[in-house]
C-alpha cells in the first residue's frame, strides 16, 4: 500500500526539482522519489485548479549495482 502522503512527496519532489519526465502521447508525467530504502513512481498530471491527478503508483525496493566490488 502507498500512502497518499508518499505520492505527495514524489509529486512535490518532481515539481520542485524538475526531475520527471513528460510522456508526449498522454502528457502524463512520470516521476519517481526515493527517501529510503523505497523508491515511489507517480504518474499524473497538474490541472488547471492547480490540482493534481495520479493514474498510477508504485513503489519498489529494489537497487541495482553496477560494476564489481572489491
Amino acid at each position: 500500500m502507498i500512502l497518499v502522503e508518499d505520492m505527495q512527496k514524489v509529486i512535490e519532489y518532481a515539481e520542485r526539482t524538475g526531475k520527471r519526465m513528460l510522456n508526449n502521447s498522454t502528457k502524463h508525467y512520470l516521476a519517481y522519489f526515493k527517501p529510503t530504502s523505497v523508491t515511489y513512481w507517480v504518474e499524473y498530471t497538474k490541472q488547471d485548479d492547480g490540482a493534481f491527478f495520479v493514474y498510477k503508483a508504485y513503489s519498489h525496493r529494489m537497487e541495482v549495482g553496477i560494476g564489481a566490488q572489491k
